[in-house]
């Protein structure tokens, strides 16, 4: 059976333990979540050294794998059979066997990470279809759940979070969740529970300046603010790491492609712009809205062209010098120049 990740968390923390995990997909942050919560929570620490075993795919074979999670536990109501870095399995769809009749007191646990199962083969239908094996498939989140994900993240450690800060995170760390994760778990050690997390602790813990960074960019864009959005862009330049060049092109091509959908839908209202373009809170709607009465269509339909030619630039294409300092420069004055 299939299970999203809350669900199969609470189920977890109820002590309702399946005998088979199968863990796949790109997102490593929920694997691990998931397998770490099961490696030290179904036993106590004195039942682990006879009843846990930890064992890597490309070191081992279906074979043992089998072999080890026939065993009847000792001295304790199960066995945890974990198998890290499964994906390197050789003949994985030699489980069948033991998907078919598994032991019920043990939990098998498989770590497929970067990979998914074929689920048109006979061993993925059979994981997908067994009563007995749960297939969690740990997705990429998109960026417009990312400032979802935070919040839920911050609220989860007891903090708490408003929307600005929520973009600011979001639009600075990208949607790889186990980066996004580590950084405010810095943040969280220094930061008594029950505080609000604000743009100076991000700043002092995280390194996310609060006035040169690409949301503030991307507001000042908005805003047509010029000598806010190169004083930004020189802070770039000097320091490149903060904001490079294709997770900014990422930021203002999904910027530039909202306000042309909102130009074709001029008569939504708050909640029905923020469904359109993906946003994470009905606050963010208000700067859409300026930065629309600014860019007519004719406008931001130029504006996209531009974002093209300097992404093909940066990459090579018909530009002598294709530096950071240079394409943001450029692209920043004809994303201004209307």
């Amino acid at each position: 059976m299939t299970q999203d990740f809350k669900e199969l968390m609470k189920e977890l923390k109820a002590r309702k333990f399946r005998p088979i995990y199968f863990l796949e997909g790109d997102e490593s942050w929920f694997i691990d979540e998931i397998s770490n919560y099961i490696e030290k929570n179904v036993l106590s620490e004195a039942e682990q050294g006879f009843n846990q075993m930890v064992m890597y795919g490309k070191d081992s074979d279906v074979g043992t794998i089998i072999s080890s999670a026939k065993r009847y536990p000792m001295m304790a109501s199960h066995q945890v059979v974990m198998v890290k870095e499964a994906q390197f399995l050789r003949d994985i769809h030699k489980l069948e066997s033991y998907i078919d009749q598994p032991m019920p007191s043990t939990v098998l646990v498989l770590n497929y990470k970067q990979k998914k199962l074929d689920g048109r083969k006979k061993f993925g239908k059979k994981v997908k279809q067994s009563k007995d094996a749960v297939l969690f498939s740990a997705k990429k989140l998109y960026d417009n759940q990312v400032p979802d994900w935070i919040r839920g993240y911050v609220v989860g450690k007891k903090y708490k979070v408003n929307d600005e800060v929520l973009q600011l995170l979001a639009e600075n760390l990208g949607n790889n969740i186990s980066n996004i994760a580590n950084e405010l778990d810095k943040l969280f050690l220094n930061t008594p529970k029950g505080s609000e997390i604000t743009p100076q602790m991000v700043e002092e813990h995280i390194g996310i300046n609060r006035d040169y960074n690409i949301f503030q960019f991307q507001k000042a864009l908005a805003f047509r603010e010029t000598s806010k959005a190169f004083r930004i862009v020189s802070y770039f330049a000097a320091n490149p790491k903060i904001a490079p060049i294709p997770l900014m092109m990422g930021t203002l091509y999904k910027f530039y492609s909202n306000l042309y959908l909102m130009h074709h839908h001029p008569n939504y209202n708050d909640r029905e712009t923020q469904q359109l373009l993906g946003l994470s809170s009905p606050y963010f709607v208000k700067e859409y809205r300026i930065a629309a009465r600014n860019y007519p269509l004719n406008v931001v339909a130029k504006n996209l062209s531009v974002l093209l030619k300097y992404d093909l630039k940066y990459k090579g294409v018909d530009q002598f010098d294709n530096s950071p300092a240079t394409i943001l420069s450029e692209m920043t004055y004809h994303l201004l120049d209307v």
